[in-house]
């Protein structure tokens, strides 16, 4: 792995010479950064378009939650729910607090006793507009969102459900 090394204000001033030890550490830098070294910053997430969240797979009313969404607009939501004995509701809530709490849950995609639905949901987490679609239906909604959201979760309402979701960012 790359070095990070940190360049100080004073090497890059207008009177400061320009050394092979600056040119190497504006080479290798760069190169530290996205290999993640130690002391080099982080790039976030939310830097990059198309960038997957994470993945959940739940049983029972089990949440699954996803932080650092700062600055998103859109995510992708492709999902899966399967209801038991009872009609099930695979639910969404918001918070802006990085997870610390979430408003009330609300109602995402809908599957009756016995059956299941799949889909993709395209969320704009600054607006609450949903458009997607499911198995059976047209996914056309507006979901209701606090300013700065940059954490979701996800529930089932049923004990004797399943639930699977992938998330992505897909415009910031």
């Amino acid at each position: 792995m790359t070095t990070y090394t940190a360049i100080a204000g004073t090497e890059i001033d207008a009177e400061s010479p320009v050394t092979e030890e600056l040119m190497t550490r504006l080479r290798d830098n760069p190169i530290a950064i996205t290999e993640g070294a130690t002391g080099a910053p982080r790039v976030l997430g939310i830097a990059l378009d198309g960038v997957y969240a994470g993945f959940g797979y739940q049983t029972s009313t089990a949440v699954t939650a996803f932080t650092g969404l700062t600055g998103a607009q859109w995510i992708r939501v492709d999902f899966t729910l399967l209801a038991g004995a009872t009609s099930a509701a695979l639910q969404i809530a918001f918070s802006n607090d990085g997870g610390g709490s979430y408003g009330s849950y609300q109602n995402m995609a809908s599957a009756s006793s016995g059956t299941s639905v799949m889909g993709v949901a395209f969320i704009n987490i600054t607006s609450g507009l949903t458009n997607g679609y499911t198995s059976g239906d047209n996914i056309s909604q507006t979901l209701t969102v606090p300013s700065g959201v940059n954490a979701i979760r996800f529930i089932s309402n049923q004990v004797d459900s399943e639930y699977g979701v992938h998330v992505c960012i897909v415009e910031s």
